[in-house]
């Protein structure tokens, strides 16, 4: 069970991000408001992960 909820995830932020960069083209985004907005991804990551965790209840 805990491989196909992985799985989803990864799949969801292989979508996520596909759309990110759809998103940056569309609106030719600068390369310093991108790394802004990556840094923050980057640390919103690692609680999104411990959240989904939790509510797993592990």
């Amino acid at each position: 069970m805990r491989a196909s909820r992985f799985a989803a995830l990864a799949g969801n932020a292989r979508a996520f991000m596909g759309s990110l960069q759809r998103a940056l083209h569309l609106h030719d985004v600068e390369g310093a408001v991108f790394r802004t907005y990556k840094d923050c991804l980057s640390q919103y990551a690692p609680v999104s992960a411990r959240h989904s965790l939790v509510r797993c209840g592990r």
